[in-house]
Order: structure tokens, then sequence, then C-alpha cells
């Protein structure tokens, strides 16, 4: 389980400035401000941790993923120095490959002990299949130099040298490195091979989901939707980092809803009768609910527009339009 609402008090005494995800001052004139980027991981036991992670099959990640990494491939990269392949992100995790798998560290947020095994990670030498004897580092800027970095992590053999990253030469093959990686395999043949009731629905439209639609301003949170059937961000999911950067990312949601561009598949998880949990696109929902009510403004032809100021055809598009779930 992990933790990301961090919170600092700052002495009423001093001025300081405000500019955090989230802040409030109290009745003494205490500030607060949640910083983000601080995590804490703990092993305390909870029913979500036990929530199976939705996962598509390798063939249809490959053909399917809303990630361009994967997306297209022939196959996942695998590991020159490791027996294992290539999972950039947690939601590609091929659901029908038994070996081990090199996943992100942000993996630990959806971890759950009964489907997945935690083997070790990139400096678990006693995993590692081949060492690197000399090895030239090549950086952005073409700066080269004698390391032996490459035997602390995962090494990727690439076909010709990269011109947007560091990269490596042995023996005259060139090669990249991952950021930190944690090794895992799925548990138990069994389980996995159980049926798992799917349902892909069409047909609900953005006027349902942002129906009843909450949004906590000081958490980062949408909270409700679908006329509070849908819980949009469940605990175990990130606060909304999308109004982040000037918001180009929320804006994006909605530009693409306009030209009817498609938002990729969004995944809820049905945990009652008609009650129902964002499993994935939680950011892309909250972009659209908050556009809805009006709490941020799309650029059109240098002019800032909010939804209500949106001509009345561009407002009922965005309404009317259909989700993937």
């Amino acid at each position: 389980m992990s933790g990301r609402q961090v919170t600092r008090s700052l002495t009423p005494r001093k001025p300081h400035p405000l500019e955090a995800a989230g802040w409030r001052v109290d009745e003494n004139g205490v500030k607060y401000i949640r910083v983000k980027g601080v995590r804490w991981y703990t092993n305390l036991d909870h029913g979500r941790r036990h929530q199976e992670l939705p996962l598509m099959t390798m063939e249809d990640n490959l053909r399917f993923s809303k990630h361009k990494e994967i997306n297209g491939k022939a196959a996942y990269d695998r590991y020159d120095n490791y027996d294992a392949i290539e999972v950039p992100f947690t939601d590609a995790i091929p659901s029908d490959y038994d070996g081990l798998m090199g996943v992100p560290v942000t993996f630990l947020d959806k971890y759950n002990p009964d489907q997945f095994e935690i083997l070790g990670y990139e400096k678990s030498y006693h995993l590692q299949t081949r060492k690197y004897e000399i090895q030239v580092q090549v950086d952005k800027s073409g700066k080269k130099s004698n390391v032996t970095k490459l035997n602390d992590g995962v090494a990727i053999k690439v076909d010709r040298p990269p011109t947007d990253q560091t990269y490596y030469v042995v023996d005259g093959e060139y090669y990249i490195q991952q950021y930190k990686r944690i090794f895992i395999r799925h548990r138990g043949r069994s389980k996995r091979n159980e049926k798992v009731n799917t349902t892909l629905r069409t047909n609900i439209t953005v006027a349902e989901i942002c129906d009843g639609f909450v949004y906590n301003e000081f958490e980062g949170k949408g909270l409700f939707g679908l006329g509070g059937k849908l819980t949009i961000q469940p605990e175990y999911q990130r606060n909304y980092i999308y109004s982040d950067g000037g918001g180009k990312r929320e804006q994006a949601v909605i530009h693409s809803l306009l030209k009817e561009y498609p938002l990729g598949l969004i995944y809820f998880n049905k945990v009652g009768d008609e009650k129902f949990e964002v499993l994935d696109g939680q950011q892309r929902i909250t972009s659209i609910g908050r556009f809805v009510t009006n709490k941020f403004a799309i650029t059109d032809n240098d002019n800032p527009k909010n939804f209500d100021s949106l001509p009345a055809d561009q407002q009922a598009k965005i309404r009317d339009s259909k989700l993937l779930i």
C-alpha cells in the first residue's frame, strides 16, 4: 500500500507562497501544503490490496494498448542481461505471460500478492544472465566515458544508437538502460486461467458519466459520477495531475472529444449492485467532469472558453460523446 497525501505545516509568521497542488489555512493562520512526489509504503493488509488487476493478453496489448511504446510492436522487448521481458507500464502487464517481467516501481501501487509475486529488482545480481566488461557510455551530447553502469540495471539491445537518450556500446553493439525495475511474475496458473467476466460498453455518454460529478479542489480528486454510482478516484488511485503544467493534458482531452478522437479504453470495476470504481481512466474522466462543470477553460483561436461559453453544438458534441468502457 502506498500513501501520497503528505502535508507540511508552515509558520504563519513567515510569508510563504502557497504554490502547491493543495493547500489550506486553518483558524490559527497556520498554512498547510500538500507535498507532491512523496510516498510511503507499508505492508498493512487491507481489502483493496487483494483486488485483482484487470489485464489484457499479450496479443491484445500489442494490438490495442493505449501506449505507443507497446501498440503496433511485433513483441515485447527482452532484456539482454536478465531472462525477462520489459513491461514499461503496469496496465500493459500481459495476462497470459508465465515468465519473469520487469515493471516500473509504480507497480507497487497496484500490487496484489494473490495475483503476483515479486522476485527481485534491477540490482538482484543473482538473477543476471550476463555481465558486461568493457562499456562505453555515450550521453545525449555525444560525450563518451568508460563506465560499468550497464551492470547495475536492465539492458536492452537496440539496432542503432538512439539520438534522444544515453546509450552504451559493448563490443560494437548498442544498448539502452531502463530506469528502476521490479521483477515479477504471475502467481498460480490455475488462478490465471480462471475466467474473468468482462463487459464492453460503448453506449455510455459523457452526460451520463458527469451526472452528479463532484470534484474536491483541495485534495485534487474527482470523487463521484454516473449519478452517484461511480467512484471516480478510489483511495488507491493517484490524485488528479492533468491540470499540472498549465493544464495541457486536460485541455487535450476536451479537444479530442470535439475532434471526435477516441480517448482509449476506460476500465470500471463493479464493486456492488450498480456500484462501480474507476480502475483506469480517472484522469480522463476527471478532466471531462471538471470542464463540464466550468473548472477550467480550453483555448480556441487564442480565446479561453469554458464549457458554458462554447456554442450549443459543441456543448452537445461533448455531452453526447460515447466512451469505450
